[in-house]
């Protein structure tokens, strides 16, 4: 540790001490309950928005923070008519590369915005980020 190097501190502040890793149950949408988020209907524009960015989400398996940079230049369409994302991840600059099926394929063109991007830019980050 440089502190301890540096003589700022005598040793390790942290030294002889462990920390538990607290059991922690993780859990996944069974598809009955996945089933029924698709058929629910919603209320307001935003939250079937909210739904749908969720749903695209779980069929890809991309990051909000991805899904909210990627444009139409991201997606590609192979010689088999296949049509795939391929992008870097913005947290780790990783090149992806995610085959796109019917359901994300039909949410981007319900959202499609302008000739750049497929979903609306949200307004306020924290009150998106609260309701998704």
């Amino acid at each position: 540790m440089l502190a301890v190097r540096r003589g700022l501190l005598p040793r390790h502040p942290f030294a002889g001490h462990w920390f538990e890793r607290p059991n922690v149950k993780v859990r996944s949408l069974t598809a009955d309950e996945f089933q029924r988020l698709l058929s629910t209907p919603q209320h307001t524009p935003t939250q079937e928005l909210l739904r749908d960015i969720f749903v695209f989400a779980a069929f890809t398996g991309i990051s909000h923070a991805d899904l909210e940079r990627m444009t139409w230049q991201d997606i590609q369409t192979m010689e088999d008519g296949s049509r795939w994302i391929s992008m870097k991840r913005k947290k780790t600059g990783t090149p992806f590369l995610v085959k796109l099926l019917d359901i994300p394929i039909h949410l981007m063109g319900k959202y499609r915005v302008s000739p750049e991007r497929w979903l609306p830019k949200k307004k306020k980050k924290r009150k998106f980020g609260r309701q998704l």
